[in-house]
C-alpha cells in the first residue's frame, strides 16, 4: 500500500519555535539560529524549510525501529523503504492492515500537532494493491480520513502504477524525446542485392557515382546520398556523435540536440568553471545541499538578478541589499557590503 500526502499550505503553518528546534537538532551554530531566527520572526518571509522532512522522516524511522511500522521490500535482499519525501508531498509505503495504517495516522497527527503544519486529506490519496478486498480498503480509508484512490495518474512525470504493458506505459518517453520520424532502411530500391555504399563511390575522385546512384537507389533516395559530405581521408569508418567535442554520446549532448536546430550549425558550449575544480566539490565530506550549492556557483547557475536578466526575465540587475551594484555572483558572495561584513 502507498500513501500519497500533501501539506496544506506547507511553508505558511510552520511553528517558529519547531523551526528553531530542528535547526539546533542538525547541528547549526547558535549565532547562524539566532540570525535565522531574527529574519522569519520580524517580517513577512517566504520560507524553505529543510529541517521539516527531516522531523517527519525521524518519526517515521523510529516507528519501524520500534516494530510499529512495517515500510515495503522491492527485492528479498533489499532494505525496506517505508517513506520518500519531496517537498510538500510525502509517500508512505506500509503493508495494508489496520494496524499499519492506525500507525501512520498516529504519526501525521503527531507531526501536525509539533510543526503547526496541516495533511490537505483532499489533495492525498491511497493506492491499493490488487488483492486487497474492498472492505479493508474502506476501512483504511476511514482511520487515515483519506477518501482519494490513487494509481491512475502521474507523479513527477512517471505513471503511479505500471500495467502489463510497459510499452504503453512509457509510451510518453518516445512521443516527448526520440525523433518522430527515425532513420529509415532502404529497401527495394536496387536491383543489385549485393550492391555495397563503397561501389557507389568514386575511388579515383573520391566523390559519388552519381550515375550509378541514380541508377541503383532511384530518385527519391539518391538526392539524399548526393548530399552526404564524403571524406577527403580513406580513413576507416567509425560511428561518430556530432554534437560533441570527444564525438561521443551524452545525455546531455543528447537532449541538446533535440531542442536545438542542428541545420544552424549550433555548437554546444560548455558550462563555466573549471571543471575539475567542480568535480572535487563533490568529494567534500559535507551535506549534499551544500555540495549542489558549490557546483552551481562553480558554474554560474546560481539566480541572480543578473542571471535572470541575461535569461530574459524581466527584473532588475540591482542587489536588492546594497541598492548600489549588480547581483552578480562575485558580489552577492563576495563584494557586497552585507556579504563582507558576514566573512
Amino acid at each position: 500500500m502507498a500513501i500519497k500526502t500533501d501539506i496544506s499550505k506547507t511553508y505558511d503553518r510552520v511553528e517558529w519555535s519547531f523551526l528553531e528546534e530542528i535547526m539546533i537538532k542538525l547541528g547549526f551554530h547558535q549565532r547562524w539560529v539566532q540570525m535565522i531566527m531574527s529574519c522569519v520572526t520580524s517580517v513577512s518571509y517566504s520560507v524553505l524549510i529543510n529541517g521539516v522532512p527531516y522531523a517527519l522522516s525521524q518519526m517515521m524511522e523510529n516507528a519501524q525501529n520500534q516494530n510499529h511500522y512495517q515500510g515495503m521490500k522491492l527485492a528479498r535482499a533489499c532494505p525496506k523503504v517505508s517513506h520518500l519525501l519531496f517537498a510538500d508531498d510525502s509517500l508512505f509505503f506500509c503493508r495494508e492492515t489496520l494496524d499499519d495504517a492506525r500507525c501512520v495516522a498516529t504519526i501525521l497527527n503527531d507531526y501536525e500537532g509539533v510543526s503547526g503544519q496541516k495533511v490537505n486529506l483532499t489533495k492525498s490519496a491511497i493506492t491499493f494493491g490488487k488483492k486487497i478486498l474492498p472492505q479493508i480498503q474502506g476501512q483504511i480509508h476511514a482511520i487515515l480520513q483519506i477518501h482519494n484512490s490513487g494509481g491512475c495518474g502521474k507523479y513527477l512525470g512517471l505513471p503511479e502504477r505500471l500495467s502489463r504493458s510497459k510499452v504503453e506505459d512509457f509510451q510518453f518517453v518516445v512521443e516527448q524525446w526520440l525523433p518522430v520520424l527515425p532513420p529509415r532502411l532502404i529497401q527495394n530500391v536496387s536491383q543489385d542485392p549485393d550492391i555495397k555504399v563503397s561501389d557507389l563511390i568514386c575511388p579515383i575522385t573520391n566523390s559519388w557515382n552519381i550515375p550509378l546512384i541514380d541508377r541503383a537507389l532511384g530518385q527519391g533516395y539518391s538526392e539524399t546520398v548526393k548530399q552526404i559530405r564524403l571524406s577527403r581521408f580513406s580513413a576507416q569508418d567509425k560511428q561518430v556523435w556530432p554534437c560533441s567535442k570527444n564525438l561521443e554520446y551524452s545525455v546531455k549532448s543528447g537532449y541538446w540536440a533535440t531542442t536545438h536546430d542542428l541545420r544552424e550549425g549550433d555548437a554546444i558550449i560548455p558550462s563555466m568553471g573549471s571543471f575539475d575544480l567542480k568535480m572535487e566539490c563533490w568529494k567534500i565530506n559535507i551535506i549534499p545541499k551544500i555540495k549542489n550549492f558549490l557546483w552551481k556557483l562553480l558554474s554560474g547557475a546560481l539566480a541572480t538578478y543578473t542571471q535572470l536578466c541575461s535569461r530574459g526575465i524581466r527584473v532588475s540587475p540591482i542587489c536588492q541589499r546594497c541598492c548600489v551594484e549588480e547581483e552578480t555572483i562575485n558580489h552577492v558572495l563576495f563584494e557586497c557590503p552585507h556579504a563582507i561584513a558576514i566573512w
